[in-house]
C-alpha cells in the first residue's frame, strides 16, 4: 500500500500550498477505499450489499461473485488473507452485465480523476466506466486497459469536465475477470466564488428614482467578501458615495448595492470573495445614473383575448390589462359597443372590458376598440394604445367542429386565420383529435350533432380519430384541408403530396368557374392565389372518387387541390369537399379564405353544383334546332337553376313535345316533359338529356 500512501501525501502537499482555490484537478478526494471484503467462500454468489469505508460517507454496491484467495494465485502480497470484488464474463464493457457501483460521498464539480488497482489485466481486455447505469454513449466516461504497476495492474481514468454534480460511478467488464483492489475517486475543488443574484452586472438608474437593488452572493469554500469603490471601470480604489450603500449581510453571505441616486454618472465597483487563504479573480460592475425622465406608461393583457366573437346576448369573456403601476394613472377606450365602457381599477392597477353582446341589424357586426393609457402629467412621448376586436355573430349561426391537433394548437387561436375566419361567422367548437382507440367512437357520434366538421391539415394522417373520418365521408357536411388522408385507412384511394416552393395558387378548371366555392374570388386566367409566398399549397393524386375542381400550381390533370362528392339531389346537406391547405394555413390570402368560407356556406346549404351534362338535341337534325338560354360550353349547369329550351322547326315540319333521353332516375326514357315551346326547366340533377321532338306539316 506504500503507493497510496505517496500520493496521498503528495496530495496533502498541494492543500498546504495554496492550491485550493486553482481549481486545478484531483485536489478533494471523494472515494478512497479498498474493494475488498472477508468471509466469502469460492464462487459464492454476491447480493447487493453495503460495505466499504462509513467514515467518509461513500458506500460500495457489488453485483457478481466473491473468490477465496486460493483460486487467485496471482494476487499482490499486499492483500493475502483477504477477498475482493470480482466483476467478469460481460459480452462488452457494458453495465447491463456485472459491474461495481461506487456512490461518492461528495458531488464531483468539473469532473475528476478514478485510479483503479486490479490484481490482471484481464487478459488485455478493457475496463468500462460510466457515470449513471445506463450503459450509452452521453454516460461513457470510457473505456481501458489497465497498465501494471509494481505488484498491481493500474487505470487510470481522466473524468471530463462535464461530470458536474452527484453521480454514482459504475465500473464493468468485457469478457474476462478483474479482481479490483482499490478505487480511488478525485474531483476539482472550487474555490471561492462571487455572482449575482438579482440585478444586473452593468444596471441602470435614474436621478430621485430608487434603485433597483443589486444582490452579490459569495459561496463554494468563501467565507467573506469585499466590495470597493472605483474611480473608473478598472480603476483604482475611491470613496464610497453617499447616496447608495453596499450592505454585507454575513448570515446570507451577501452584499446588497442599493439607494436613491441624487446626480448623474456612472458608479464603478468591484467585488472579490475569500475564504480566509484564496480570492476569487475579482468581478466588475458599473452603475450608470442618468437624469429622471418621466416614465412612459405601460398597458398588456393579462387575461381573456382582446380579439373575441360570440353570439347576440352571451357575454364576453373578461379582457383584462394591466397598467404600469408607475408612470400610468388609468386608461380610457373607444370603439365598444354603445354603452360598454372600461373599468380602472387603481389598487391592481387593471383595466377591464366586460359586457353582454347586443342584438345587431346585420351579422357579423365587429367592433374595433382602441384602449390609450394616461400618463403622468411630465410624461413626453406618444401615447400608449393597444387595441382589439369584438365580433357580434347571429344569434343562429351554425355550428361547427373545428378539428385540430392538441399539440399544435396555440393558446392564442387568432394566430389560426381558417379558425379566426369561422369563428367570426359561426359558433365554432374546437375539438381535439383523440388518438386512442377507445376515444374515437364518442368522438365521431358527437360530429353528428354540428352543422359542418371542418378538418384542420395540423392534424397527423396517422392519427386514429382522423383516419376514421375517411368512413363518415356522405354522413355530414365535411371540410377536409389534408390531402394527405387519401389512401390512409377508411379513406378513398389516392396520394398525398407536398407539393414544391412556389405552389402558391390553384388552376381552377374552366367547366367549374362558375361553381359557387370560387365566389368573389379575383382569378386570373382561372388561377386562384391561395397561399403567400412561403406557403405551399398540397393537393391530391389517384384520387378514387370525387370530382377535381382545381388542380395544383402545375395544372396537371388529376393533381386535385379542390375536389368535391356530392348525391347529385338539392336536397344534399351530406357533401364533402377537399380544399387543401399549405402545411401553416397562417400563409392563407384573402382569396384563399373566401374560397374556405365559400366551401364552408355550399357545404352547409341545400345547393349542389350539378356534374352531369344535360344534353339537349332534337332527335333529327335535319327535322329542327333547339336553344338554350344561358348558354352553357359544356352544357353543365348549377342545381336549382332555371334554363329555358326553345325549339325550331325545319321547314315543312311542326314541334310536338319534349321528352327525356337518355338515363333518368326518376323517370323513364321517351317520357313526355312539356309540350310547350319555349319551355322552363329547373335542373334537378336527375335528368341527362332531353331531346326536342318534331314531325312532317300537315298540308
Amino acid at each position: 500500500m506504500r503507493r497510496f500512501t505517496k500520493f496521498s501525501l503528495l496530495l496533502f502537499s498541494l492543500l498546504l500550498m495554496g492550491v485550493v482555490g486553482s481549481k486545478s484537478a484531483n485536489e478533494v478526494i471523494l472515494f478512497d477505499s479498498p474493494m475488498c471484503f472477508s468471509g466469502a467462500t469460492a464462487a459464492a454468489a454476491l447480493p447487493l450489499t453495503t460495505v466499504g469505508n462509513a467514515d467518509i460517507g461513500g458506500t460500495i454496491l457489488s453485483l457478481g461473485s466473491k473468490y477465496a484467495d486460493s483460486s487467485t494465485p496471482d494476487k499482490a502480497v499486499d492483500y493475502t488473507n483477504i477477498s475482493c470484488s470480482y466483476i467478469r464474463q460481460g459480452s462488452a464493457a457494458s453495465t447491463s452485465n456485472q459491474y461495481i457501483k461506487i456512490t461518492p460521498n461528495k458531488p464531483f464539480y468539473n469532473g475528476g480523476r478514478i485510479t483503479i488497482w486490479l490484481s490482471s489485466n484481464g487478459s488485455g481486455k478493457t475496463l468500462g466506466v460510466w457515470h449513471t447505469q445506463a450503459a450509452n454513449a452521453s454516460n461513457l466516461i470510457g473505456t481501458y486497459t489497465p497498465t501494471k504497476s509494481n505488484t498491481l495492474y493500474e487505470a487510470v481514468i481522466d473524468i471530463p469536465t462535464s461530470v458536474t454534480g452527484a453521480k454514482d460511478i459504475f465500473i464493468g467488464a468485457q469478457s474476462t475477470s478483474f479482481f479490483i483492489y482499490k478505487v480511488l475517486i478525485e474531483t476539482n475543488i472550487m474555490g471561492p466564488s462571487i455572482s449575482y443574484s438579482s440585478g444586473d452586472q452593468n444596471a441602470m438608474g435614474m436621478v430621485s428614482k430608487a434603485l433597483s437593488p443589486i444582490v452579490l452572493t459569495w459561496g463554494s469554500s468563501a467565507t467573506d467578501a469585499t466590495l470597493t469603490w472605483l474611480d473608473a471601470a478598472d480603476g483604482n480604489p475611491t470613496t464610497a458615495p453617499s447616496d447608495i450603500e453596499a450592505v454585507k449581510n454575513s448570515n446570507e453571505k451577501t452584499i446588497t448595492i442599493s439607494g436613491t441616486p441624487t446626480s448623474d454618472r456612472t458608479l464603478y465597483y468591484s467585488v472579490v470573495a475569500t475564504d480566509g487563504t484564496n480570492n476569487s479573480d475579482p468581478l466588475f460592475g458599473s452603475i450608470a445614473i442618468t437624469s429622471y425622465v418621466t416614465p412612459a406608461p405601460k398597458i398588456t393583457l393579462t387575461s381573456g383575448q382582446n380579439n373575441q366573437a360570440k353570439k347576440a346576448g352571451m357575454p364576453i369573456t373578461d379582457i383584462v390589462y394591466t397598467l404600469e403601476d408607475e408612470g400610468t394613472t388609468g386608461a380610457s377606450v373607444v370603439g365598444l359597443p354603445t354603452g360598454w365602457d372600461g373599468v380602472y381599477n387603481p389598487t391592481s392597477h387593471t383595466y377591464t372590458i366586460s359586457g353582454v353582446l347586443p342584438t345587431e341589424v346585420t351579422y357579423p357586426t365587429t367592433y374595433n376598440y382602441t384602449i390609450t393609457a394616461s400618463s403622468l402629467t411630465d410624461y413626453v412621448g406618444s401615447s400608449v394604445t393597444t387595441t382589439g376586436s369584438i365580433t357580434v355573430k347571429d344569434p343562429n349561426a351554425k355550428t361547427v367542429a373545428f378539428i385540430y391537433d392538441a399539440t399544435t394548437f396555440p393558446s392564442d387561436p387568432d394566430g389560426v386565420k381558417l379558425y379566426t375566419m369561422l369563428n367570426q361567422n359561426y359558433d365554432v367548437s374546437v375539438l381535439v383529435a383523440p388518438n386512442v382507440a377507445a376515444d374515437t367512437a364518442a368522438f365521431m357520434s358527437d360530429l353528428y350533432n354540428y352543422d359542418l366538421v371542418v378538418f384542420h391539415e395540423k392534424v397527423g394522417s396517422a392519427n386514429l380519430a382522423a383516419q376514421r373520418l375517411g368512413s363518415y365521408i356522405g354522413k355530414f357536411p365535411f371540410l377536409n384541408t389534408k390531402p394527405h388522408m387519401y389512401g390512409k385507412t377508411n379513406w378513398i384511394a389516392g396520394s398525398g403530396q407536398n407539393g414544391v416552393s412556389g405552389d402558391t395558387y390553384v388552376n381552377v378548371l374552366p367547366e367549374y368557374a362558375s361553381h359557387p366555392v370560387f365566389a368573389g374570388v379575383q382569378a386570373d386566367e382561372n388561377k386562384i392565389t391561395m397561399a403567400g409566398s412561403t406557403g405551399i399549397i398540397r393537393y391530391a393524386t389517384g384520387i378514387a372518387k370525387g370530382t377535381t375542381l382545381a388542380t395544383n400550381k402545375s395544372g396537371t390533370e388529376g393533381n386535385a387541390s379542390i375536389s368535391e362528392i356530392n348525391n347529385g339531389t338539392i336536397s344534399d346537406s351530406k357533401k364533402y369537399m377537399l380544399v387543401s391547405l399549405s402545411a401553416a394555413d397562417e400563409n392563407l390570402t384573402t382569396d384563399g379564405l373566401t374560397v374556405l368560407k365559400n366551401a364552408c356556406e355550399y357545404l352547409m346549404s341545400t345547393d349542389v353544383y350539378a356534374y352531369s351534362n344535360i344534353t339537349l338535341a332534337s332527335t333529327s337534325s335535319e327535322n329542327g334546332s333547339v336553344k338554350i338560354t344561358p348558354e352553357s360550353a359544356d352544357g353543365k349547369y348549377l342545381l336549382g337553376s332555371t334554363i329555358t329550351l326553345e325549339a325550331t322547326p325545319a321547314e315543312g315540319y311542326k314541334f310536338n313535345n319534349w321528352t327525356i333521353g337518355g338515363l333518368s332516375l326518376r323517370a323513364d326514357v321517351g317520357d313526355v316533359l312539356s309540350t310547350d315551346n319555349p319551355f322552363q326547366y329547373t335542373v334537378d340533377g336527375t335528368i341527362t338529356e332531353i331531346n326536342a321532338n318534331f314531325s312532317p306539316s300537315v298540308v
